[in-house]
């Protein structure tokens, strides 16, 4: 799930793991505010709401990281395509 094009697909009340090492970046969002931070390591996973409602994502950690999540409708992940983008909120470490 490296690529967007080859994202990890979610289902409901699923939990999945991932990592950054050796990732590489082929998306943007606009956050977090700095440019340099924008062009970070991302990993991608699909989501199909089946109906209407709230998806919650949590990033839980082994040890504190900065993390972002950012909401696309398509690939490539671009701020044209983002719906939702999120830095910084809430915990970055163990859940």
């Amino acid at each position: 799930n490296n690529a967007c094009s080859s994202a990890t697909t979610m289902v409901p009340g699923g939990t999945y793991a991932g990592t950054t090492v050796n990732a590489t970046t082929d998306g943007l969002s606009s956050c977090p505010a700095s440019t340099a931070a924008r062009t970070r390591p991302d990993v991608w996973y699909a989501f199909t709401a089946p109906s209407a409602g709230t998806l919650q994502v949590d990033t839980c950690l082994s040890s504190p990281a900065d993390t972002v999540v950012s909401i696309h409708t398509s690939c490539p992940g671009n701020a044209s395509t983002q719906i939702a983008c999120n830095d910084d909120a809430g915990n970055n470490g163990p859940c």
